[in-house]
């Protein structure tokens, strides 16, 4: 009885640390918007603030948002089972907002973006 105690609870843990770890925004991802390819680099700064940096075509972009889900032991957990990722993207001659929706159990995200009007551009999608 003891052990199948002990294993419920690793097993529990391990699943746990799991689904933690894929809400995170961190690491590298292929993404699209508008036609364009592009890869993204994102790193978690401190708790839930995200910087990150893209390259399409010819140009240079950085972002720079917040992971809105639960910050507990440097992961992030999930309100229901997405996170959402809000911020500011930069370019040389451009700038604007975005929001990204990740699924916790899946390596993609979908979000949108605007320029610095408001105007909606449209889709913003990625995957690892």
């Amino acid at each position: 009885m003891k052990t199948t105690a002990l294993l419920f609870l690793l097993l529990s843990a391990t699943i746990s640390l799991y689904a933690q770890t894929k809400c995170d925004f961190a690491g590298n991802w292929a993404t699209k918007w508008e036609g364009s390819d592009c890869q993204l680099n994102m790193i978690k700064t401190y708790g839930n603030t995200m910087t990150g940096s893209y390259y399409y075509e010819t140009q240079n972009g950085t972002i720079t948002g917040t992971i809105y889900g639960t910050v507990k032991d440097e992961h992030i957990e999930a309100k229901g089972s997405e996170v959402t990722l809000t911020g500011k993207w930069t370019e040389e001659a451009a700038s604007g907002t975005f929001t990204f929706y990740k699924n916790c159990s899946l390596n993609k995200f979908t979000g949108n973006w605007k320029n610095d009007n408001g105007e909606e551009k449209g889709m913003w999608i990625g995957e690892k």
